[in-house]
């Protein structure tokens, strides 16, 4: 079957039944109304008709607005059925605990050890076999993840351009900025002058404990000087 019909006749089924939905609710609020409407004037069982359909009309963009801010296609967590998966999954356990009952029996001497040999080994490559087919799916799945992504991102402008390598930024920094900031840059030792059991950064003048290696102000390493 070509899948491309196929999608485009599944989208125009989904379309129907949607259009079918919003008609037995417009029936259904028009027969409510019409309803609730009874012992009144014909203008009042039309304008609640129209009251129901105008709050219909809210309740049915409102859920549309919501669910079209989730992007089902990013949804990997929950991954489409594949029975096949399923299938190996299930034959891998059944495997695994197979050998685990040949080495049971082989231990209490129900299988000779040349018969215990083969069904393990046989038993071993047919779950290395499996294993290798669902790693295979695995990375398939991560692949499509991955394009998805790039799909949806991708194409976004990036924020700010980074930075090359060895670039020397340091200066346009230090341009305007505060003495003590602008020595956050510089990575050259201060002296650490010790008081009681504070110290200072020689540097900056930031408040330190005594035994501060490094300024908490402005980052440069410390030297213990006393006062």
């Amino acid at each position: 079957m070509n899948e491309p019909a196929s999608k485009a006749r599944g989208a125009s089924g989904r379309r129907v039944d949607r259009a079918l939905v919003i008609f037995e609710a417009i029936v259904a609020l028009t027969v409510v109304a019409a309803i609730a409407g009874r012992g009144h004037d014909p203008a009042s069982v039309v304008f609640f008709v129209f009251a129901a359909g105008a709050i219909a009309a809210t309740g049915w963009f409102l859920l549309r607005m919501f669910t079209s801010l989730q992007d089902r296609a990013l949804d990997v967590a929950g991954r489409i059925e594949d029975r096949e998966r399923a299938q190996l999954e299930a034959e891998k356990s059944i495997l695994l605990q197979g050998i685990k009952e040949f080495e049971a029996d082989a231990g209490t001497g129900k299988v000779d050890d040349a018969d215990y040999e083969h069904l393990r080994k046989t038993a071993e490559a047919r779950a290395v076999e499996i294993i290798r087919r669902l790693k295979a799916k695995d990375d398939l799945y991560a692949e499509k993840a991955r394009e998805l992504v790039k799909k949806k991102v991708g194409a976004r402008p990036a924020i700010a351009e980074p930075i090359a390598k060895g670039a020397k930024v340091l200066p346009e920094l230090r341009e305007g900025v505060p003495y003590a900031h602008a020595k956050s840059f510089d990575d050259t030792a201060a002296k650490l002058v010790v008081t009681a059991d504070r110290g200072l950064c020689g540097a900056c003048g930031g408040d330190n404990a005594a035994s501060s290696n490094f300024c908490t102000s402005c980052g440069r390493p410390l030297l213990p000087e006393a006062a």
